[in-house]
């Protein structure tokens, strides 16, 4: 199965569709922004991807920390005060993709409101991704749907009842080609939460195409998903772990995403393909490692081969040691020097 996203077509056959998510990581500063688009972009990546959100429409003012965001907000800040600092700055949207665009990646973005959705499909994204936290919200998943744009969902702490829940209703809303990602949502995720099967659990269940969003503080996990047959891999990338915010410290720095990429693309050409035939680079080797029939002793002219003259060694230039019963009996047609391998020109 393949889908077109922008000029990129992903699945069966297709490179990995390499995500490269910002989140916050962009530090309220367009020119960070932009620094981070040419990274990925030099590293290799196919999407950069923003957030857009506000904090009213996000979170209720009276929302207690995440154990995992405490030590990340400024000091009295509340998880409410977090998200309206970070948020990205609506009006960047079109200078974003424009600076995607002049950098050769696709943009795009994940919406957490209506607006959002409407401000995306206006500007004419590739696709709509959808963050694990937001498959429950309906209101959102029918909007989403109504854009008849491709969908990448994140399914990270949902089950596969609220996983088919929010499929269906994309469908049901005019959805048609959506790609559901893997994911743990947990801030770095740990490699005994990440359970890589469960991708292939979303492939056998809904049909279409699966991948991981990484939320892992390295690329292993990528790597196999990759390797079980991942469509697509999202990945968090920052200018400095160092930094101060949410997400830096379980992103890749640009010179870590471009190894994550050629990774990616090595894994690619490992997978190949699924027919066992010997390869050209094998052939060489091959005749010279393996084994024929060689004569143990001088064989005359005129001489009726018997199973003691013969033994098997390299190279494998002589006929096959599996064909040796056809090859007893039969007479010498030159003279066959000892330790010679035997061909059937030298027979008859």
């Amino acid at each position: 199965m393949r889908i077109r996203i922008g000029k990129r077509w992903i699945g069966d056959g297709c490179p990995v569709f390499v995500i490269a998510e910002v989140g916050s990581n962009h530090n309220c500063d367009i020119r960070v922004a932009e620094k981070i688009i040419k990274a990925a972009a030099a590293a290799g990546a196919d999407v950069v991807k923003f957030q857009t959100y506000s904090a009213e429409t996000l979170y209720s003012s009276y929302t207690p920390f995440i154990s995992e965001m405490k030590g990340r907000a400024r000091k009295g800040e509340t998880p409410y005060q977090l998200i309206k600092r970070i948020a990205m700055p609506r009006n960047w949207q079109p200078k974003l993709k424009r600076l995607c665009d002049k950098y050769g990646v696709m943009f795009a973005s994940t919406p957490f409101d209506l607006e959002a959705v409407q401000e995306l499909d206006a500007l004419n994204v590739p696709f709509i991704k959808i963050a694990s936290y937001e498959t429950d919200d309906v209101r959102l998943l029918r909007a989403i749907g109504k854009t008849r744009r491709p969908v990448i969902m994140s399914t990270g702490s949902s089950d596969l009842k609220t996983v088919s829940f929010a499929y269906q209703l994309l469908k049901k809303n005019g959805s048609r080609n959506i790609v559901l990602l893997h994911c743990v949502s947990q801030y770095p995720a740990k490699l005994s939460d990440i359970n890589l099967r469960v991708m292939l659990t979303l492939k056998n269940k809904f049909g279409g195409l699966v991948g991981f969003s990484d939320h892992t503080l390295d690329s292993v996990s990528s790597i196999a998903a990759v390797a079980q047959g991942a469509s697509v891999i999202e990945k968090h990338i920052t200018l400095n772990k160092k930094h101060r915010g949410p997400d830096h410290s379980f992103s890749l720095e640009p010179e870590e995403f471009k190894v994550f990429v050629e990774n990616i693309r090595a894994v690619e050409l490992l997978m190949g393909e699924s027919q066992k035939r010997v390869q050209l680079s094998e052939v060489e080797n091959s005749r010279l490692a393996r084994r024929s029939i060689h004569a143990v002793c001088d064989i005359k002219k005129g001489e009726c081969i018997k199973p003691q003259m013969l033994m098997v060694k390299r190279p494998g230039l002589g006929i096959k040691p599996r064909l040796e019963k056809m090859l007893v009996g039969k007479k010498a047609r030159i003279n066959i020097k000892k330790d010679r391998w035997i061909t059937w020109g030298m027979v008859s």
